[in-house]
């Protein structure tokens, strides 16, 4: 008698879940386009700036920033 209690709960954990949808990625905004222009003067500053500068830092964390924007963009 017990078993027939039993055996409905271990057959109840071999249900499959629903299969989830796939995810949808949206990009907030595109990147700003600048000018080669503009990228060799800051590339000039950039380089300028000592190695400790908190402004060099934050320009990585920018750099990085824009380059998974685009990537997020690029369908």
């Amino acid at each position: 008698m017990r078993l027939a209690f039993v055996l409905p709960l271990l057959l109840a954990g071999c249900a499959s879940a629903p299969t989830p949808s796939p995810a949808t990625v949206l990009c907030p905004v595109q990147p700003v386009a600048y000018t080669i222009d503009d990228e060799h003067a800051l590339k000039a500053e950039f380089d300028a700036l000592p190695a400790t500068s908190q402004l060099r830092r934050w320009l990585l964390d920018y750099i990085a920033e824009r380059a998974a924007l685009r990537a997020c963009a690029t369908p």
